[in-house]
């Protein structure tokens, strides 16, 4: 299960970047780490690759305008870097960040979040086409699902089931996509403006991973209840999280 990571400044890390040993007081430089992360930089319309061990840019990439969210390959070799003022995907090489190719999707499609699967499957949330696009490489044959504005801004996949969900901003609904049968099976209005949705891990007593929406106003959870009043430092609202939304 691959998520795609909710923040304005898209970050992936490859590789592990837990210390060895406890470290009392603040984490520095010093101490060190392991891995590497990719930075899309939406106002400077780049690609940046870190080395965790020291916090160095080894490499950057110019990328198209407005990259978002961003993705890397099973086998780690490429990263995807969805272009939300645009109607691409490029893909660059994670060790240097050379330009390997682009997919190109619908006019107007606006692409703010794609995920890369484990069985190689590209899924991309086509916000300016109300569409999500399925994408497999290297046949590069894409299809369309779903028609109208507005489309998803943040998607989430389960891949064992071959479901997706997006959320849809300006309606508040989340939006549940077959991709067997490669069309939208099923709508829900969850409220005003949600951000993201995510499958959790664990299958808890539905046998199924639950689905969670992230809000500005309000943290929304399936299967349980927000019991704490959220905190105005973290959302405009300090409305209670009393939303649940159960597994479809």
């Amino acid at each position: 299960m691959r998520l795609s990571i909710p923040l304005g400044l898209a970050v992936f890390a490859v590789g592990a970047c837990t210390p060895t040993a406890e470290i009392a007081g603040p984490v520095m430089k010093q101490h060190g780490s392991e891995g590497t992360m990719f930075v899309a930089n939406k106002r400077g319309a780049s690609l940046s690759r870190i080395d965790l061990a020291n916090g160095d840019e080894t490499h950057r990439a110019e990328t198209c305008e407005n990259p978002h969210e961003l993705d890397v390959s099973p086998d780690e070799e490429m990263v995807l870097v969805a272009c939300y003022s645009g109607r691409t995907l490029e893909i660059f090489g994670t060790q240097d960040l050379r330009r390997i190719g682009e997919i190109e999707l619908g006019e107007g499609a606006r692409v703010h979040s794609a995920l890369w699967r484990d069985d190689g499957l590209i899924l991309a949330g086509a916000e300016g086409r109300g569409s999500l696009y399925m994408h497999w490489p290297p046949r590069g044959r894409s299809q369309e699902i779903g028609e109208g504005v507005p489309g998803p801004h943040l998607i989430a996949e389960d891949q064992s089931r071959n479901l997706a969900w997006g959320t849809i901003i300006p309606t508040g609904e989340v939006v549940r996509y077959d991709l067997e049968a490669r069309s939208v099976a099923a709508r829900e209005a969850i409220g005003p403006q949600i951000e993201a949705a995510r499958c959790r891990p664990m299958a808890l007593s539905y046998g199924f991973p639950p689905i969670e929406i992230m809000s500005p106003i309000v943290l929304i959870r399936t299967h349980w209840r927000c019991e704490q009043r959220c905190q105005p430092a973290r959302f405009p609202s300090a409305s209670p999280c009393t939303r649940v939304v159960t597994t479809w």
